[in-house]
């Protein structure tokens, strides 16, 4: 195991919460060498969860994580998969049956939601790509049964349909470390006497 590595965990939705505190940051801090709690990036984990409690048949996640620091901009990589049916699957009972990309891109707009309980509804995604892609930070993307898409800055860079079936929702969220705003009013003083 390299510490560059984040291994490999199957994640209860009732434990992300402690994960994202007290590992992911903890790494997250390790490997930038930065005092900073990564807010954005926490924030961005947290709403994956809370959409897997929400959305998903299962109550569980599956994580990881890679530094890579010899690439010419450094770069951290965190995956998060869930097993459940996937958000076209989820979104074509209550929209009816559409192309996986076109429910996927309409489950990505602010207020739109499968459930019908006003409780964060509609915010989860929209607030997924907020906090992980604003001011060049990162880019996200998407893996649904067959929709793809990719987000940079807030905006869609790419959408496809892919051939082959994934059940479930992956993530994977590209940081950039050297990006300064990654750490604005992030990281603590050192306090002195």
């Amino acid at each position: 195991m390299r510490s560059t590595t984040l291994p490999i965990k199957l994640l209860k939705v009732s434990d992300s919460y402690q994960w994202n505190q007290f590992t992911l940051k903890v790494w997250l801090q390790y490997c930038t060498k930065r005092n900073a709690e990564f807010s954005n990036i926490q924030v961005g984990i947290e709403e994956i969860f809370n959409n897997i409690k929400d959305h998903s048949s299962q109550n569980i996640g599956c994580v990881f994580g890679q530094f890579f620091p010899k690439r010419t901009s450094h770069q951290i990589c965190i995956t998060i998969s869930d097993f459940g049916r996937g958000i076209p699957t989820v979104m074509r009972e209550k929209f009816g049956y559409q192309d996986d990309l076109k429910l996927l891109l309409m489950a990505l707009k602010e207020g739109i939601s499968t459930k019908s309980i006003p409780r964060n509804r509609g915010a989860g995604l929209p607030n997924v790509i907020r906090s992980l892609t604003n001011a060049s930070v990162g880019t996200v993307h998407i893996l649904s049964n067959h929709a793809n898409v990719v987000i940079k800055d807030g905006e869609i860079s790419k959408i496809f349909r892919h051939q082959n079936y994934y059940p479930g929702t992956f993530f994977e969220v590209s940081i950039n470390i050297d990006n300064e705003k990654l750490y604005e009013g992030e990281e603590e003083e050192e306090f002195e006497w």
